[in-house]
């Protein structure tokens, strides 16, 4: 599995962009909801302060298939 150079992807999807997202400040959250749904017309914000909660505590994230299909 390879990305694009220039692709953007929404920063609370995937493991990556939500162990990133669990560890913000709320301004910084809400900042950056903004501007994906500037980005993204259709975004829904679908995470919750409960799930970053469960990622702080394990200290890390999995995702499947939020990015790429088929990529856990």
């Amino acid at each position: 599995i390879t990305s694009e150079i220039g692709r953007v992807v929404p920063l609370f999807r995937g493991a990556t962009g939500k162990i990133i997202a669990a560890y913000l400040s709320e301004e910084e959250k809400t900042r950056c909801l903004a501007v994906q749904k500037k980005l993204f017309s259709n975004w829904e914000n679908e995470e919750s302060e409960e799930e970053f909660g469960e990622i702080r505590k394990a200290g890390y994230s999995i995702t499947k298939s939020e990015v790429d299909d088929g990529v856990t």
